[in-house]
């Protein structure tokens, strides 16, 4: 049984329990030498946020997140001002084991804000990227329109545009 006592750093072993090995004499007494290879897998302490339509599941970039890591019993922030890419990802390298969050600050353009906590783990252990997903809603848009009825008598001095303000609970509308 061969068995890895020590792990270069950065990796953990596959072989923890070890691996059974058998040695061929045969190959020996011809000069040539039984191999072994053990790989190691690199440790990952890394997250990747994708953040999605709610409806289509297309990709948004422009979202821009806080990260929060557990501190006893509370989240403090460790980063801020993280945004989405033209695909719609953040990746997040070097963490630490433990506990975080992806809170959302600012939603990409034309989307409701998702205050949501995003939680994951990074444990210990960790050989793949943590992968979580986020989802916005789409603002509802209203359409308007209207027809401006001139009793001018066909007058020639009518102007060339009129301007008309949008009211929301009495205040112009922007």
């Amino acid at each position: 049984v061969l068995k890895e006592t020590k792990v270069p750093e950065g990796y953990i072993s596959n072989y923890t329990d070890g691996q059974t090995i058998t040695i061929n004499k045969d190959v020996n007494e011809t000069n040539e030498w039984n191999v072994v290879t053990i790989e190691n897998q690199p440790i990952m302490y890394e997250v990747q946020l994708t953040k999605l339509d709610e409806e289509t599941n297309q990709t948004l970039e422009g979202a821009t997140f806080k990260l929060l890591q557990k501190v006893k019993d509370s989240f403090e922030t460790i980063r801020q001002g993280i945004t989405t890419d033209k695909n719609g990802v953040i990746r997040v390298t070097d963490l630490e084991p433990g506990d975080y969050q992806f809170v959302e600050t600012k939603a990409p353009n034309g989307y409701l804000l998702n205050e949501e906590p995003i939680t994951f783990t990074i444990h210990e252990d960790a050989t793949e990227v943590v992968k979580v997903t986020a989802k916005n809603k789409a603002i509802e848009t209203t359409s308007i329109s209207g027809e401006k009825t001139w009793k001018d008598g066909n007058s020639p001095n009518r102007p060339e545009m009129i301007v008309v303000d949008l009211l929301q609970d009495g205040e112009v509308w922007k």
